[in-house]
């Protein structure tokens, strides 16, 4: 069997965001799912329903946001600039 040669930095990015936009795209099926069930079994002008659709649906746009690196939060830059801090060096 021959050996697998080493993955590459740019090669692991690219795992990390395809996996991320995976995530992504799961959560965004699960949101639209529990809406959908909880909407029809108790209606989509319920209070309930309503402000809780609303809400997770702010976490979703920001989710999104986040993998599609519109906004940065919590990115690859900052979990490498943690390890070098607990670390106490550069990687």
């Amino acid at each position: 069997m021959p050996n697998a040669s080493p993955i590459t930095a740019d090669e692991e990015n690219a795992i990390q965001y395809v996996k991320s936009v995976k995530e992504f795209y799961t959560h965004v099926f699960m949101y639209l799912f529990f809406v959908a069930v909880f909407g029809f079994f108790f209606g989509f002008k319920h209070p309930l329903i309503l402000w809780g659709s609303i809400g997770w649906g702010i976490g979703l746009v920001v989710h999104g946001l986040n993998v599609f690196e519109v906004i940065n939060f919590l990115g690859p830059n900052w979990e490498k600039k943690q390890i070098e801090k607990r670390l106490g060096r550069p990687l």
